[in-house]
């Protein structure tokens, strides 16, 4: 039984009036005359008894009567059972995304957040379905509509509590995003599937910080019959600060390498109490920290450091920030810019010093700078040309290959070297197409005192595309006193890079298992051509050098989450990757990209002689903690579930039909028809009690 207005129960307590009024003696009424007493002062009686209850049937109906009034102007109805449990086992498809990302391991946030996916959970009448994934980068599901369905209904909460305690905050961003797109198409193909119009329900938990990204919401159309609830998790409100190492420009990076110092971002959040700071290069633990910095950072602003590099960069790679109360971001690792260094195997006879040669234009063309070092390593033919495994991206012979050398040469661009054969005789042009097993016929050398011009150039190629603009096409002042003569056609799938004036190919290129071979038909050394003393020179060979792949850059800063390319080109192993707490994981050698960069730290790639290491840090947008306005999400066209108006409206939809119940039962009257009814015995009662007893006269 219900009650329309359950305060006027409270008139019940009017019982204790009765119990009171039958509790209190008075002195008798009836005085009998006394003729020898009656110049005496008349004394109360006492009373040596206990005060007792008398006439217990007339107290029970006085008490039977105000309970009775008041549970009529409480106004009782029987309410109706189809309108019991309306929100439990509607069937309503329920999908709760937890924040897994880094900003959760603030304190307090993940306690908090369990708890709010718990309370969700045990909502769940038997007719619902609910779903649980979890989301930083991605999206990943952790129990799914069909495992919660076969589940047993009395089993289903409990395994889905189970599963979310195994979850933890990772160190990945918060693609908040990409991860209500992916929930939102989820539900809509589910109620697609079911046939239903109505939509299901969408329950956020999340520290909803201002770093989150929602640039996937500008593509995606929310479905008008979806609502989101957020659960916004406040945590135990410490202001936070973070520490970001800046990316430099080229030009930047290679002075930075040279005078030692490192840009570094301090940000502090807009609700912080503190302003002081401390940054220091981190050793092997959190409190063996070198020369400390003060760095004053307003709220909600931040600070650029140009901090000086330690001495012993193997061993302080970690910048530590100091002084803040939320410790997840509180540090930045770094591996110090190197220039790269390419190495190239020339095949010649001749000394590095003749000017005649190519060897000495050659060597020329690559100066050292800080972003690359250029090595050119001569060796002769009939020597052991090649390691195991091959260290030479690019290969550039000369001179005639021997025999036993041919072998290695070829190997090592099949395993994806770069060759540049530019023959001073016919003869060391014939032992190059021997080598690949191409036919050496129609071999010739030029004659006559003429010289040629390079008169057909395809400026698509990468080779000739930095002279793409016609204000650096013009090779006609390129002379060219000799050159080799053979047919295009006698190779197969060779492409005609440049020809002569005279229709005779100049440069071609042809590939050989993963490498490629680029055959020039004369030499750059002044008794062949001009090449070597014009500006188009030293870009060509860079240009080259590019082609290879040498040239790339292998990037050493990474943030969590992302994808990191494995440069060994020539692996005759599996890749170790050693991970920041010190684990190993093997990959196969034929694997090309590492994905698991899942924690901060140093990362180290290794396969045989190569080793790489690279620094994953924490992406900056996790510093900024301060909570984001729900407005902004409704911007993008989120629906955002209002609980508190809901919980209000429904009370008052309840109130309303408990109301119209109430007026169509009516049980008010019958309690206070029965009031009137025991009231009625109660006046009988009383009445019958008040009259005197006859008393038998004594005679005197």
């Amino acid at each position: 039984m219900n009650f329309l207005a359950p305060l006027f129960l409270l008139g019940g307590l009017a019982i204790a009036a009765p119990f009171i009024f039958h509790l209190i003696r008075r002195t008798s009424k009836e005085k009998i005359p006394f003729s020898s007493m009656m110049f005496l002062e008349p004394s109360p009686p006492r009373v040596t008894k206990r005060s007792r209850l008398e006439h217990l049937s007339l107290l029970l109906l006085r008490c039977l009567v105000l309970l009775l009034l008041a549970l009529g102007f409480a106004r009782p109805f029987l309410p109706d059972a189809s309108l019991q449990n309306v929100n439990e086992g509607d069937g309503i498809r329920t999908l709760i995304l937890i924040d897994t990302s880094a900003s959760m391991r603030r304190s307090g946030v993940w306690k908090e957040a369990v708890i709010r996916a718990k309370k969700v959970l045990r909502k769940a009448g038997a007719g619902d379905a609910i779903a649980v994934h979890a989301f930083d980068n991605d999206v990943r599901p952790v129990i799914s509509f069909s495992q919660w369905t076969t589940a047993p209904v009395e089993q289903r909460i409990g395994l889905a509590e189970a599963e979310i305690g195994k979850l933890e905050p990772g160190w990945a961003a918060t693609r908040l995003g990409k991860a209500l797109g992916k929930a939102a198409s989820m539900l809509e193909e589910e109620q697609d599937d079911r046939k239903k119009k109505k939509a299901g329900r969408l329950v956020l938990i999340t520290d909803l910080q201002k770093g989150s990204y929602l640039e996937e919401l500008q593509s995606f159309e929310w479905p008008e019959t979806l609502q989101l609830q957020v659960e916004a998790i406040e945590g135990e409100r410490f202001a936070n600060a973070g520490i970001q190492f800046l990316h430099s420009t080229t030009a930047e990076a290679a002075q930075a390498t040279k005078q030692t110092h490192q840009k570094t971002r301090i940000y502090n959040s807009a609700d912080s109490t503190q302003e002081q700071f401390k940054i220091a290069w981190g050793f092997h633990s959190d409190k063996d920290v070198g020369t400390t910095t003060d760095v004053y950072v307003p709220p909600g602003q931040s600070r650029v450091v140009n901090l000086e590099k330690p001495k012993v960069a193997e061993e302080s790679t970690r910048l530590m920030l100091l002084g803040d109360r939320e410790p997840f971001d509180n540090s930045a690792w770094l591996i110090p810019p190197a220039p790269a260094v390419v190495r190239i195997l020339y095949v010649g006879p001749e000394s590095a010093d003749d000017t005649r040669q190519p060897l000495y234009f050659l060597q020329r063309a690559f100066p050292p700078t800080l972003q690359s070092t250029v090595q050119v390593i001569q060796q002769q033919s009939d020597q052991n040309l090649f390691l195991t495994p091959n260290p030479y991206p690019v290969l550039i012979a000369t001179q005639p290959i021997a025999a036993g050398d041919a072998k290695q040469f070829r190997a090592a661009v099949e395993g994806g070297a770069t060759a540049l054969l530019a023959p001073m005789s016919a003869p060391a042009l014939q032992s190059y197409l021997q080598m690949f097993q191409l036919s050496a016929e129609n071999v010739s050398e030029t004659s006559g005192t003429s010289y040629s011009l390079l008169g057909e150039i395809d400026f698509q190629h990468p080779l000739f595309a930095p002279f793409a603009d016609p204000r650096f096409s013009d090779f006609t002042k390129i002379h060219f006193w000799k050159h080799r003569q053979f047919s295009a056609d006698a190779l197969p799938e060779a492409k005609v890079i440049a020809r002569f004036d005279n229709d005779d190919p100049a440069l071609v290129q042809f590939a050989v298992g993963k490498g490629v071979v680029l055959l020039l038909a004369a030499a750059w050394h002044p008794g062949d051509s001009q090449l070597a003393l014009s500006s188009k020179f030293v870009p060509l060979l860079h240009s080259l050098l590019e082609l290879s792949g040498a040239m790339v850059r292998q990037p050493l800063q990474y943030l969590v989450g992302d994808e990191v390319l494995i440069p060994f080109t020539n692996k005759t192993s599996s890749v170790t990757v050693r991970l920041p707490d010190g684990k190993n994981v093997d990959l196969p050698a034929n694997a090309n990209a590492f994905k698991a960069t899942t924690q901060p730290g140093i990362y180290t790639l290794s396969s045989g002689t190569n080793t790489i290491r690279f620094a994953v840090n924490l992406d900056p947008f996790e510093s900024r903690t301060e909570a984001m306005p729900r407005e902004q999400l409704e911007r993008y066209g989120v629906v955002i579930r209002n609980v508190a108006f809901e919980t209000v409206q429904k009370a008052e939809e309840r109130r309303l039909k408990n109301s119209e119940i109430e007026g169509q039962q009516k049980l008010w009257r019958w309690l206070i028809v029965a009031a009137l009814v025991v009231l009625s015995l109660e006046i009988l009662m009383a009445g019958r009690l008040a009259r005197p007893s006859t008393a038998t006269e004594q005679p005197v």
